[in-house]
């Protein structure tokens, strides 16, 4: 169950297990030896919004590549980062051994001139 990419719960596991959540925890640490991480947030856009972001995010670019950005500052975050993932699971389990940045999640939108 924990060696998906994707794992279900802890709660999920041990509804299905049919034992309590406690157990399943001390199961992962000290018998597998696995390790909770939090999973990277990621973009999830569809194409209207990539193509959107690329019409409005070139002349912000130029707007501010120049030291003009100094005179305001922006504070739409919402912009940037989103937090919907597609109700992906948020931690993923990992060996002690394993190292966390390779398994990190590339993100699907990037900014490209023209």
């Amino acid at each position: 169950m924990v060696s998906k990419p994707d794992p279900p719960t802890q709660a999920r596991m041990a509804k299905a297990l049919n034992v309590k959540q406690q157990v399943v925890n001390y199961l992962l640490k000290h018998t597998l030896k696995k390790k909770c991480h939090k999973n990277p947030k990621c973009h999830h856009l569809n194409e209207r919004s990539v193509q959107i972001r690329r019409q409005r995010s070139w002349p912000l670019y130029r707007l501010l590549h120049q030291d003009i950005w100094r005179e305001f500052i922006t504070t739409d975050e919402a912009w940037i980062y989103l937090s919907d993932t597609n109700a992906k699971s948020k931690v993923q389990y990992l060996s002690r051994d394993q190292n966390r940045r390779n398994l990190t999640r590339q993100p699907r939108f990037l900014i490209q001139k023209k």
